[in-house]
């Protein structure tokens, strides 16, 4: 895939994010305030038992943080392994079916891992998981078309 946009002109599939997960927000935040991101609010999502917050900066990918709820949560479960790390990609489609058929007729295998649930921190639209064989844990944030 040689085309200007890669994924998105070969599947429907446009970057948006890497998803940090930590234990320690703040000091994520004041590391990425250090290499010139601007850290926005943290906000709580009871769909996902998750705080939240997306730092972005001109030059480089945006990076959202998350550190886990109370409870049992799959994050946590990934940060009793690793203290923290980027664990996901995210990409943006107005088709998800459509990107997940064309993944599928290329030869990539993706399983569902979370279902739709709407995203406080992407103005309520629905963010889905995948597992990717042989690649790892994406997040599809589902955009109606406008």
């Amino acid at each position: 895939m040689t085309s200007k946009n890669g994924l998105f002109d070969a599947v429907g599939l446009k970057f948006h994010h890497c998803g940090l997960g930590t234990r320690n927000p703040s000091g994520v935040a004041k590391l990425l305030e250090g290499l010139g991101y601007t850290v926005g609010e943290t906000v709580y999502d009871a769909n996902q038992n998750a705080h939240l917050c997306m730092a972005t900066a001109p030059d480089a990918p945006s990076i959202e943080v998350i550190s886990p709820g109370e409870g049992d949560n799959p994050l946590a479960k990934i940060l009793n392994k690793f203290q923290a790390g980027v664990y996901h990609l995210c990409y943006e489609t107005e088709d998800v079916e459509g990107a997940l058929e064309k993944l599928k007729q290329i030869g990539i295998r993706a399983v569902c891992a979370v279902p739709a649930k709407n995203a406080i921190l992407f103005g309520g639209d629905p963010v889905s998981f995948y597992h990717v064989v042989d690649f790892g844990l994406i997040e599809i944030i589902h955009r109606p078309k406008r």
